[in-house]
């Protein structure tokens, strides 16, 4: 499993996303992640982003892609959108149980942390992220794009160590 961390302050989001060694392709994803996570598709919930910002947001928390750690990144992203209605929060819940592929659907654990990441987005007063053009900050140290959108390493850390401990 790949997790890039909180640590790499230093280093820029292009020399992270490079050793991003599990990256998938928007078109491995099944059709059923797409339509509802995805802005290209007219059913997508607010919040929604492409595979590439999706990526970056992972690295941006220095977050892994475990199933409980992509619910966390999926709620923080959808946390972060002024527009997210809670009517959205409990449609993403269920279709993510029983709308998914099997390899897909997540646990009542997993979107219990995805609740996590929405309202840790919500407590720091995290921008839009679904509007954070991540290509023009790939050459940006991540501590500074970090310190510029209000991302907290110290509380994610906090969270990380409670919630996925070892």
């Amino acid at each position: 499993m790949w997790n890039p961390g909180l640590d790499n302050d230093h280093l820029t989001l292009q020399e992270v996303f490079d050793n991003f060694l599990d990256r998938y392709h928007q078109d491995d994803m099944p059709w059923q992640v797409k339509w509802i996570e995805n802005p290209k598709y007219k059913f997508a919930f607010s919040g929604a982003v492409d595979l590439y910002t999706h990526d970056c947001i992972h690295i941006l928390l220095g977050i892994g892609n475990r199933p409980d750690e992509e619910t966390f990144v999926i709620g923080f992203t959808m946390g972060s959108s002024p527009n997210l209605k809670g009517w959205e929060m409990k449609a993403y819940r269920w279709l993510s149980q029983h709308f998914y592929p099997e390899e897909y659907k997540f646990s009542y654990q997993d979107l219990t942390t995805f609740n996590i990441g929405v309202y840790t987005a919500k407590a720091m007063g995290i921008e839009d992220l679904s509007n954070v053009p991540f290509k023009e900050y790939e050459q940006e140290k991540l501590g500074d794009i970090r310190k510029r959108l209000g991302v907290e390493s110290d509380l994610l850390k906090s969270i990380y160590k409670r919630h996925y401990p070892g």
